[in-house]
């Protein structure tokens, strides 16, 4: 599935107001100290989707519902999430309780999981069906970067059971710009699977590369923020393949975090690669007195200095 970008609206604040119809939201609370509270603040109308839930504190951080059809509802809520990717705007003719009931319905996904005992299989040879297991999993449907990452693997019926009654939905870009629009099917005849949204293996897989590629583009800006100061003319070229460069080491390193790699890739970039084969980094990272990204960090507050002032010319790695 695609995304439409044929809508008049630059920022995702613009889109809250100028969406046609009955416009609502979901905003993911775990992005806020607390937004019941601030919600109610702005005296904008909302409830939990996670309502009635045995937990408290879970239902706070969870996910909220926020009608946005009040006069300067939607100058507000786009006031409160400033920058955060925390809000996805569900447009929908049916009415707040239609779209309310749909989402509380779209909380739990089933997703495949390889199986502990799956026997290794030749790479690229398809893995039976019996080779996984199905598992429930939150849905972070109020989540943009999340529906960023799946609505594109979709099939039509999957697609049009994530949008249900709505006929728009609106999910901002991470760091700002335009937002992406994720419209209904115009095709009828379509068959719209019942229960939760049920993901299967290569699907997965999808969601993994775009997830793995938005990573490696985040990474590549870290660099080419923080790396310019101190190798003038860095490319994005450059940058992206630094990145590339420093995902075996920090794989061997055991470096899992997406924060941990993009220091260990800055790392590498200064010291232009060499810092995989200097015992005492590796030995330092591997020392255990911390995990591997917090020792990164370390190594960045105490010995980035040396590492520049160690390293010789040449092309970033």
């Amino acid at each position: 599935m695609a995304f439409s970008v044929n809508f008049p609206a630059s920022t995702f604040a613009e889109a809250a107001v100028h969406v046609p119809g009955p416009v609502f939201a979901a905003v993911d609370g775990a992005q806020f100290d607390d937004l019941p509270a601030l919600l109610k603040e702005a005296g904008l109308p909302h409830r939990s989707l996670f309502l009635g839930h045995a937990d408290e504190a879970a239902e706070k951080v969870g996910p909220w519902f926020v009608d946005l059809t009040p006069g300067g509802a939607a100058e507000k809520l786009g006031a409160l999430i400033g920058d955060r990717p925390a809000a996805v705007l569900w447009s929908c003719s049916s009415g707040e309780a239609a779209l309310y009931r749909h989402l509380r319905g779209l909380n739990m996904a089933v997703v495949p999981l390889l199986r502990d005992d799956a026997p290794d299989r030749e790479e690229g040879v398809g893995r039976p069906a019996e080779d996984y297991r199905n598992e429930y999993v939150l849905f972070r449907h109020f989540d943009p970067r999340v529906l960023t990452q799946v609505l594109p693997v979709l099939d039509e019926g999957q697609y049009a059971r994530v949008l249900g009654p709505a006929h728009l939905i609106v999910l901002p870009r991470e760091g700002g710009g335009k937002p992406r629009f994720a419209p209904a099917l115009e095709e009828q005849a379509v068959i719209v699977p019942h229960g939760p949204l049920r993901l299967r293996p290569e699907q997965m897989h999808e969601i993994s590369e775009i997830r793995l590629q938005e990573s490696r583009g985040r990474i590549g800006a870290f660099l080419k923020e923080n790396g310019s100061r101190l190798i003038p003319g860095l490319t994005d070229e450059m940058a992206c393949r630094a990145v590339l460069a420093s995902e075996p080491s920090a794989k061997a390193l055991g470096i899992e975090t997406e924060r941990g790699q993009a220091r260990w890739a800055y790392i590498m970039l200064l010291s232009r690669g060499k810092a995989a084969q200097m015992k005492d980094v590796t030995d330092y990272i591997r020392s255990g007195e911390q995990s591997p990204d917090e020792q990164v960090k370390s190594l960045i507050t105490y010995t980035a200095a040396s590492l520049r002032a160690g390293s010789s010319g040449g092309q970033a790695q």
